[in-house]
């Protein structure tokens, strides 16, 4: 039978354990990415969430506006004493 020599054979497992290091490289890579993903997604959802009660805030304060400028007529409102100057 014949056999490799001590040297080739510690080469061929050096070469197998580099390869099992780089697989498990690669796997925790995917899982980390897979992990971000689902990060970005989440953040995607949730300003997409906040960006329509931003659409919805415009709205409700627009109507508002509008219905004190038909009361009041035009002008400012001062934030602090609720005052409006023309």
């Amino acid at each position: 039978m014949k056999k490799v020599t001590e040297e080739e054979f510690k080469e061929i497992q050096t070469l197998r354990d580099s390869l099992f290091t780089i697989l498990a490289s690669i796997g925790e890579l995917h899982l980390g990415k897979m992990l971000l993903e689902k990060q970005i997604d989440d953040i995607n959802s949730q300003t997409q969430e906040q960006e329509k009660k931003f659409e919805e805030f415009q709205q409700k304060e627009r109507v508002l506006f509008e219905q004190l400028q038909q009361k009041y007529g035009a002008g400012s409102i001062d934030m602090e004493t609720g005052e409006i100057t023309e």
